[in-house]
């Protein structure tokens, strides 16, 4: 670094110019002050500190392109040399700022290197280092597509000090994070966080790998109202569970390696939930629902659930009947729907246990007529496994909850 000294004379009139400028309101961090006669120094400035930034002492080194280097003493014991190519325009083109001197040391190591975008404002790279010279955060520039997407981001590198990597981070030049990606002890992979709307905390995706660190394990979505979770099995592809809350609702879904599904939770919390039963080749064959009944508890505690209805479907998800119960278990409506073996629909009211109405359907579905209390048995099948009520199951979405989050639109 140049050595400048400055006369006692120069000294003197500096301090009798510092308290003039103090009298008169004139001495702020914005103000250049020359120790010295640009005959005498031409090339070298001490401009006042920015005590904000806790600056104590600020050199200036201009050349004839209209830069220069600004050597910058800190408060805290660290300098900063900071190289400009246009003062005017406060283009910089980069800094390095330096630990605090060691005893025995002239200057201490580096502590961080910045290198500046082609505006001189913006950060184009940088480099973070500990006493030992071992690099700690790196960072730079990058576009992922020139052509499809011209928007820059910032990588940034988060070194475990030993030279592993240990997390990697993108964000957008305004400073919102897109990107994060954290690391084992091993290099691979831990887990990688995606915000798919910059600067909204609700708007996510978290993929958690498996040790190879690429094959997924789990896939967390989140979004305003929602939070879904997929597990995978071990090929990172075929789901085994998928669960969803969203506000006032909850939905598992379960499935075999091959793909096949065999089983499906859905519940409405305020009213009831159903299961869906799945034959050996992953087709639903029935639904059931069980309503809440308010005010009820069950011997445990816990709130009292009854079964409302059944639909028996036909592997394709087509219903070919469907019973609906009273409060009682009896059975209340009848709805035996066209099937290859029932070329029509009829349907069958009972009160209190007595067939009291039967309605016709023609073949297109529309409804031909009713009788009332009509003379004739109906036939069906009580299946006692319809009345086992199945356990709630327990599911990762629900560790958010998502309750509160409903959206009304615009009014």
């Amino acid at each position: 670094m140049r050595k400048v000294h400055i006369a006692a004379a120069l000294a003197a009139v500096a301090l009798a110019g510092t308290a003039l400028a103090a009298l008169v309101g004139a001495f702020d961090s914005n103000v250049e002050v020359n120790f010295g006669s640009r005959q005498d120094n031409p090339e070298v400035q001490l401009l006042l500190p920015d005590a904000k930034v806790g600056e104590l002492r600020r050199l200036r080194t201009t050349n004839e392109s209209g830069g220069g280097v600004d050597q910058v003493e800190l408060a805290n014991g660290y300098t900063r040399e900071i190289h400009y190519t246009n003062y005017a325009e406060n283009r910089r083109s980069r800094e390095i700022t330096y630990f605090p001197a060691a005893e025995g040391e002239k200057r201490g190591p580096i502590s961080s290197e910045r290198v500046f975008a082609a505006a001189g404002t913006g950060t184009a790279e940088e480099r973070v280092y500990d006493r030992s010279g071992r690099l700690l955060r790196s960072g730079a520039l990058y576009k992922y597509n020139e052509e499809k997407n011209k928007a820059w981001v910032y990588r940034l590198t988060i070194y475990d000090g030993q030279g592993k990597v240990k997390e990697t981070q993108e964000s957008q030049l305004i400073g919102h994070l897109v990107l994060t990606t954290v690391f084992r002890e091993d290099g691979s992979a831990d887990f990688s966080k995606r915000f798919t709307s910059p600067g909204n905390d609700s708007y996510w995706q978290v993929l958690r790998f498996q040790e190879d660190g690429k094959t997924v394990l789990r896939q967390e979505d989140r979004s305003f109202g929602s939070y879904r979770v997929t597990l995978f099995y071990e090929d990172g592809v075929n789901k085994q569970e998928v669960s969803e809350v969203g506000p006032g609702s909850r939905k598992v879904s379960r499935f075999h390696a091959d793909g096949r599904q065999y089983y499906d939770f859905d519940e409405y919390k305020t009213y009831g939930y159903n299961f869906v039963d799945f034959d050996s080749n992953g087709k639903p064959t029935r639904k059931r629902y069980f309503a809440r009944i308010d005010g009820s508890k069950r011997a445990d505690g816990k709130e009292a659930y009854i079964l409302r209805w059944v639909e028996e479907l036909d592997g394709e998800g087509k219903k070919t009947a469907r019973y609906e119960f009273d409060d009682n278990g009896r059975l209340k409506d009848l709805e035996l729907h066209k099937t290859a073996s029932r070329p029509r629909r009829v349907d069958y009211r009972f009160e209190n246990g007595v067939l009291i109405k039967r309605t016709n359907f023609n073949e297109a579905g529309t409804v031909t007529g009713t009788v009332e209390r009509p003379n004739e048995t109906v036939s069906w099948s009580n299946k006692a496994a319809w009345w086992v009520i199945p356990v709630k199951p327990e599911a990762p979405a629900d560790a958010i909850n998502v309750d509160s989050e409903v959206n009304h639109g615009p009014y």
